[in-house]
């Protein structure tokens, strides 16, 4: 599981409902949504913030996977190995 960290959780914890009705709205482009629908959607997402992170991070590791083995296929380090 990846480390989210306190600062940033903690800030998504401390919105007032006005800020918090505001950047749901935003976020999912809905103009009418409401604030108990706008809470309970940050309930969610803040209780599943650190999987969002795990998933970002896991995607970073995979593409540095892929770049390491097409440098590997065009430049091997021993000629005979080329494909």
């Amino acid at each position: 599981m990846k480390y989210v960290r306190p600062a940033y959780r903690d800030r998504l914890g401390r919105l007032s409902d006005a800020e918090l009705l505001a950047y749901a709205r935003r976020k999912y482009g809905n103009p009418y949504l409401t604030l108990v629908a706008a809470k309970e959607m940050h309930k969610i997402q803040h209780q599943y913030l650190h999987l969002g992170v795990a998933a970002a991070q896991r995607q970073v590791e995979v593409r540095a996977e892929r770049r390491r083995q097409l440098r590997a296929r065009l430049w091997p380090a021993n000629p005979s190995e080329a494909q």
